[in-house]
């Protein structure tokens, strides 16, 4: 019998702020993406580094989501609609970036979708 470790992940992003790490403080929290707008997000972001009178966001880590939506300090712009997507769209998505070497920002999931043969 094997045991397998727990992989299932939610999309996330661990946010702290420049002046809290350049202070030496890593503060901040893990919040989900999921059930979030851009904008919410945002939101969210903001007042939990409330304390700071104009936080500069920093995002030191992230999980569930590839690699190519996340940045130190931004989120892409096409990752909401990655989010919205079911697993074989967000798989489909994933391979025709890499297939055809493109950035998220530079395609669409219809545009992948179109390109798709398979089952």
């Amino acid at each position: 019998m094997s045991i397998k470790p727990y992989t299932e992940t939610v999309p996330a992003v661990y946010v702290g702020t420049f002046s809290k790490y350049n202070s030496g403080s890593l503060k901040g929290a893990r919040i989900k993406l999921q059930g979030h707008t851009a904008q919410s997000f945002m939101e969210a972001c903001l007042e939990l580094h409330k304390d700071e009178s104009d936080p500069e966001l920093m995002f030191q880590d992230f999980e569930g989501f590839p690699r190519a939506f996340y940045s130190e300090s931004a989120l892409s712009s096409s990752l909401w609609e990655w989010i919205d997507c079911n697993d074989a769209e967000q798989a489909i998505w994933e391979a025709f970036t890499e297939c055809f070497g493109y950035s998220f920002e530079e395609t669409t999931l219809s545009q992948a979708l179109d390109a798709y043969v398979g089952d």
